[in-house]
């Protein structure tokens, strides 16, 4: 999913650097809560900010806000339904409660490769 990101950003002429510090952000992100994305809580990210913030040497607010931003952007490509995800695209084997391909696209967008009920 990260590579379909990049390549998303990419088609809208952002700068190699722009794309690389995004990149950055949301992998530093990942590491610090060591979950994947679709478990990611709110929380989370205040607890990434706090930690920025503290320290002998805080980052810049433009820094955090930037990370932010990043993490914003790739949580809207995520979760971007014109993209066709599946829960199993997100997931691979792992399982997801009740959900199911079908709670996230409509019947009349999913790929053939997608079962219908």
């Amino acid at each position: 999913m990260v590579s379909g990101w990049r390549d998303q950003q990419a088609s809208r002429n952002l700068n190699a650097a722009t794309l690389a510090d995004r990149e950055s952000a949301l992998r530093r992100f990942q590491r610090f809560t060591g979950e994947y994305p679709w478990t990611w809580r709110p929380q989370d990210l205040e607890e990434f900010t706090a930690e920025l913030r503290g320290g002998d040497h805080p980052a810049a607010l433009s820094t955090i806000r930037g990370y932010q931003c990043a993490l914003r952007l790739f949580l809207e490509y995520m979760s971007d339904l014109r993209y066709l995800w599946s829960v199993a695209d997100w997931l691979g084997d792992a399982t997801c409660g009740n959900a199911t391909s079908d709670t996230f696209v409509s019947p009349s967008r999913r790929g053939s490769s997608v079962a219908t009920p």
